[in-house]
């Protein structure tokens, strides 16, 4: 009776894993995957500081799932928003949508929060750490 709970857990991943999968190639070459959000994001003056992709995925009426990937544009060390690779979590309440790129996370935070209309996610970006916010910008993500 062991085998049973084993093949249930395979047959879901053949079911649904390919849909919840992203290529690493994808990740590393920077395209952006096929159903993401291309992704620019700004600092507080309006200066391009980060590009790439995120994807939301809506579970039930108000969960937000994903993954993301984004790359520096400008010097790393002047950035002042986190880029990198990962997964994401957040919520949608009416028109507003509030994600966090680093979820479990205590002291290292990246929160986007803002609204989704037809393929265009524009909003907010907010540094949060223990000490509080620590930088801030805008951003503007385009679905592909």
């Amino acid at each position: 009776m062991r085998a049973l709970p084993a093949l249930s857990l395979l047959i879901a991943l053949l079911i649904w894993g390919p849909g919840c999968i992203v290529n690493d190639d994808t990740a590393k070459n920077g395209s952006v995957p096929s159903g993401a959000f291309e992704y620019a994001g700004f600092d507080s003056t309006g200066k391009p500081i980060t590009k790439g992709w995120l994807t939301l995925i809506y579970g039930d009426s108000s969960r937000i799932s994903g993954s993301w990937h984004l790359d520096p544009i400008v010097d790393p060390q002047r950035v002042g928003h986190p880029t990198g690779s990962g997964t994401l979590r957040g919520s949608a309440t009416h028109d507003v949508v509030c994600v966090d790129l680093f979820p479990g996370y205590a002291d290292h935070n990246l929160l986007l929060r803002g609204t989704v209309s037809g393929n265009q996610f524009v909003g907010e970006w907010h540094r949060i750490t223990l000490v509080g916010e620590t930088n801030h910008g805008t951003f503007r993500a385009q679905k592909r």
